[in-house]
C-alpha cells in the first residue's frame, strides 16, 4: 500500500488488489474490514476490494479512519452520527445507515475522535 499525496483533498491510495495494482482517492474509501492478513475494502460506490494489506498496516497509513473494533476501520468523513445508549452500549453509525457497535472499553477513546467532527459536519 503507498499513500501518494496529491493535496489535502485528493490524496490518493494505491492498493495491492491480488492480480493488479489499483490507485483510489482515500475520499471514496467508505470503511475497511480485516480478514486475516487481508482487508475488504468499502467503497461509496458499493464495490469492493480485497486488497493484501491487513487492518493494522491500514490503520497505521491512514489518520483520516478510526478503528471501531477489532474488525473495521472506518472513513471519519462518512460518519453520520455516534450514539451512545448506556455507559457500555454505542455505535457509530455511516451515511449509508451502516452501524458499527463500538466495545466498552473504546467508547471514549473514539467519542474523542469523532465528537469533534461529527458536531463540526452538522
Amino acid at each position: 500500500m503507498t499513500l501518494l499525496l496529491n493535496g489535502v483533498d485528493d490524496c490518493m491510495i494505491k492498493l495491492k488488489v491480488p492480480g493488479l495494482k489499483k490507485t483510489v482517492p482515500l475520499k471514496s474509501i467508505l470503511w475497511i474490514e480485516g480478514v486475516g492478513n487481508y482487508s475488504k475494502v468499502h467503497f461509496t460506490s458499493g464495490d469492493m476490494y480485497l486488497a493484501s494489506v491487513t487492518l493494522k498496516g491500514f490503520e497505521d497509513q491512514l489518520s483520516s479512519f478510526i478503528r471501531v473494533h477489532r474488525g473495521a476501520l472506518v472513513n471519519q468523513s462518512y460518519v453520520a452520527r455516534f450514539e451512545q445508549q448506556t455507559f457500555k452500549n454505542a455505535q457509530v453509525i455511516l451515511d449509508d445507515g451502516r452501524a458499527f457497535s463500538i466495545p466498552r472499553r473504546r467508547i471514549e477513546t473514539i467519542k474523542e475522535k469523532l465528537i469533534p467532527h461529527v458536531v463540526r459536519n452538522e
